[in-house]
């Protein structure tokens, strides 16, 4: 149950990887896409296709993903075609327009074949790209064509999973084929504009201009480094002190996302001294961004602030030099709308140590004791010791508002009730707590027995987050799903979301219940927590285990040493059952045969206990 994206089908923007797409242009030429975050310096920066009139040949459901909505200039509103092909959307921009630049923002739905093309009647179009084999993402693509109408025909969808959708498009912006982008002030600061940098040997050592160090070179060269977030595998914190040039670290890319970010590096030493600072940032740089020491990672003191950089390389000279184990680049305004990316960082310094590594963790020894407990007896009310209300959570295109009159607990269980009713705009209610300040835990069996009700579209879960979450963000924190359903009354879920892999990325996968058996029924769930391992279980069966070692190898960071809290909430439709019953009424994922069951009085969560087991 994630807190900010789908598990499965996430209706927010997905991870930008590599482009793989081939564009053929009209002379059929063949060029590759823009790179990340980059255009070309002669196309126009002003988007000439913002809030302009929109034609589209169908719509999913022109309510909730209208046709305007990919000239708006939100990348959290979205148009999406019916489920065929096939689909096109058009752009009038008013007056026949030179293009240079067509950039198209997807929803996890894309077009994997289409054309861009240009019309002045919108009748007779001229095509002046292809893309065939497309990945999705943003396709950001050079063009040479004129014409008063643009639009994006698509021919062959992608498949997710099993289903194939529509086409589905956050934004669709045009671009002049002439004039250069308006320039933007220089840094205040010592940032200093070179050339981009080539994949170059580090520096050698060299005399320190004064300071303590007698000597100096890269100290954060093939060092330790730490990210709370990247995109995905091959991007981690780690490549920003490989030397190479040609690998990055990547924040989360999309425009809405968040303005706070840093990396890290340990250094090895309290006495390390660092007297220059060199960043190398791909087309994403931070604006403002500090350069910070400390010695426990806690505790941060910033050496020099930047604010309104512009530059691909910072050289940043510190004087007095700077001392501590942990350095960090903590940025805190973006320079594009993307997010940020760095290809090296290096500290000119010296008084560093060799590299050091936790020790590799072995798995638990001891026998398992019971440490905590609910089991909702003999009480009539929430045991507020444990658990707190989580109302102020709207998420994934659900359809309820969670409300503490929603929650109750009688006959010996917890029971999460939905209704129909609307509050603050939603067309129903529903419960959600969380023990987020009250119950954390690192390791353990977490276990729930539970009732579920069945029905297309309840989404009832069991899950953790970590406690770090206010700190480091999500996914950085470590998401943990024991237990999800979608209303199927044959299965449920689990999965991981931590950096490098969540969403549509997410480590984990379907469970079936044996032959017969259905939610509707009371069964435990549960995870075995290990340092080493995470197991699921449905009525103390393993149905899946994912080792640490699988998850650093194949997907990305492991976020599971870290204190967790407990999540239980039910809610109604939204993206991950949408992307299974493809109901669009009369709510978004939630067809009329649950809405009955709901004002039936059926459509209630049911929990007998919850417990925690660890060893000792």
């Amino acid at each position: 149950m994630l807190r900010f994206a789908h598990a499965l089908r996430k209706d927010s923007p997905v991870q930008r990887h590599g482009r793989a797409a081939t564009m053929a242009l009209l002379c059929s030429a063949i060029v590759a896409p823009a790179a990340f975050g980059a255009h070309p310096a002669a196309a126009q920066s002003t988007n000439l296709a913002l809030n302009h009139a929109v034609a589209v040949s169908s719509s999913e459901n022109a309510g909730a993903f209208p046709p305007a909505a990919v000239v708006d200039g939100n990348t959290g509103t979205r148009w999406a075609s019916a489920f065929s092909d096939p689909q096109w959307v058009q752009v009038d921009l008013g007056s026949t327009q030179s293009i240079g630049r067509v950039v198209l923002r997807w929803e996890a739905s894309f077009g994997k074949t289409y054309q861009i093309q240009v019309s002045n009647d919108a009748t007779n179009w001229t095509t002046i790209a292809t893309v065939a084999n497309g990945d999705g993402d943003v396709d950001d693509l050079t063009v040479s064509g004129s014409g008063r109408y643009v639009r994006m025909y698509g021919t062959q969808r992608t498949t997710i999973g099993a289903a194939q959708y529509g086409y589905s498009l956050w934004e669709f912006e045009v671009y002049g084929g002439s004039g250069a982008p308006t320039s933007t002030p220089a840094p205040t600061t010592a940032a200093t504009a070179t050339p981009r940098p080539t994949n170059t040997p580090a520096p050698t050592a060299t005399p320190a201009p004064g300071g303590s160090c007698t000597t100096t070179s890269n100290i954060a060269l093939n060092k330790p480094a730490f990210a709370y977030f990247y995109e995905a595998k091959g991007e981690e914190p780690s490549k920003t002190v490989d030397g190479d040039m040609t690998t990055r670290w990547g924040h989360l890319w999309y425009p809405s996302g968040p303005a706070n970010a840093w990396v890290d590096i340990d250094l090895g030493s309290s006495s390390a001294t660092v007297t220059q600072v060199n960043l190398y940032w791909e087309t994403a740089l931070a604006a403002d961004y500090q350069i910070q020491f400390s010695n426990d990672r806690q505790s941060w003191g910033t050496a020099k602030s930047v604010t309104g950089n512009t530059a691909l390389t910072n050289n940043i000279a510190l004087a007095p030099a700077a001392t501590g184990r942990y350095m960090r680049v903590n940025m805190t305004r973006k320079g594009t709308e993307w997010g940020y990316s760095l290809y090296e960082i290096q500290a000119i310094g010296c008084k560093d140590a060799p590299a050091s590594y936790p020790p590799a963790p072995t798995p638990l020894t001891g026998t398992y004791t019971k440490v905590w407990s609910d089991t909702f007896d003999n009480t009539t009310a929430l045991n507020t010791a444990n658990w707190a209300y989580d109302n102020d959570v709207h998420v994934n295109g659900e359809q309820q508002q969670y409300a503490s009159g929603n929650v109750s607990v009688s006959g010996g269980t917890l029971k999460l009730t939905a209704r129909k009713e609307t509050v603050n705009g939603y067309p129903f209610t529903s419960g959600r707590i969380f023990s987020k300040g009250l119950k954390s835990f690192t390791y353990g069996k977490v276990i729930a027995r539970m009732k579920l009700p069945v029905g297309d579209g309840f989404w009832p879960a069991f899950w953790m987050m970590g406690e770090n979450i206010d700190a480091v963000g999500w996914p950085g924190n470590g998401e943990l799903d024991i237990m999800e359903n979608i209303g199927y009354s044959n299965w449920v879920s689990g999965a991981l979301h931590g950096p490098g892999y969540w969403g549509a990325g997410s480590v984990g996968g379907r469970h079936d219940l044996p032959a017969g058996q259905s939610i509707a029924d009371w069964h435990t769930y549960a995870v075995e927590w290990d340092p080493t391992f995470i197991k699921w279980l449905i009525d103390d069966q393993v149905v899946r285990t994912v080792t640490r070692d699988e998850v650093i190898a194949n997907s990305g960071q492991w976020v599971y040493d870290n204190p967790k809290f407990i999540i239980l909430n039910l809610a109604l439709g939204g993206d991950y059952p949408h992307g299974y019953n493809n109901v669009t009424s009369p709510y978004y994922g939630l067809p009329q045969s649950s809405v009955d069951t709901i004002t039936a009085g059926r459509g209630v969560a049911e929990v007998d206990y919850v417990e925690v087991w660890q060893k000792k």
